[in-house]
């Protein structure tokens, strides 16, 4: 059974911040409208009450606190369970996990994320071979993943855009237990 290291999440916080994100408090609730935005089709919702429901990862948090007006221009990072629907799960594939999200906002758009997408996937390459692993970087229209070297997701890396059509570039700093096989 995989455990999450405190350790590396803490070595993780300090890493990033050394790279300029600052660490924010997020909702782990958000509105349907906010859930929905980011969530693949036919994914049920994890209602909890008064319409809200649970995040599916901080990205989702990033959004809400931006359809509120409580996120400004710049790097962030927060730390939230990430729920996934998954059809099949195994050591590396969890329904839920601890999972360190990276954002940057900005004058970001299609035309010209692609250093920024770069910025985003760099720094968290740094903090993975720093924890020991074999990097593998995988690009698909301007999403990237990057893989240890048997072929496990250890993060995604792309641009999408807010509720409101703001720009933005999201990235996974880290993950459990994927960041600690």
């Amino acid at each position: 059974m995989s455990t999450i290291s405190t350790k590396v999440l803490y070595e993780a916080l300090e890493y990033y911040s050394h790279l300029g994100y600052e660490m924010i408090d997020v909702p782990l609730l958000v509105d349907l409208e906010v859930s929905s935005h980011t969530k693949p089709a036919g994914v049920p919702e994890l209602y909890h009450d008064k319409g809200l429901v649970y995040t599916a990862s901080a990205e989702q948090s990033f959004i809400q606190l931006h359809k509120e007006g409580k996120l400004p221009d710049g790097k962030y990072m927060a730390v939230t369970p990430c729920y996934r629907h998954e059809r099949f799960v195994s050591d590396t594939h969890y329904l839920m996990f601890m999972k360190l999200e990276l954002i940057v906002m900005g004058d970001i758009t299609f035309a010209n994320c692609d250093d920024v997408i770069d910025t985003v996937c760099d720094d968290a390459r740094g903090f993975y071979l720093l924890q020991g692993h074999d990097v593998n970087r995988w690009d698909n229209n301007n999403e990237i993943d990057l893989t240890n070297r048997h072929g496990v997701e250890l993060g995604s890396y792309g641009y999408r855009k807010m509720l409101d059509g703001t720009g933005y570039v999201y990235g996974t700093g880290c993950a459990f237990p994927r960041v600690s096989l």
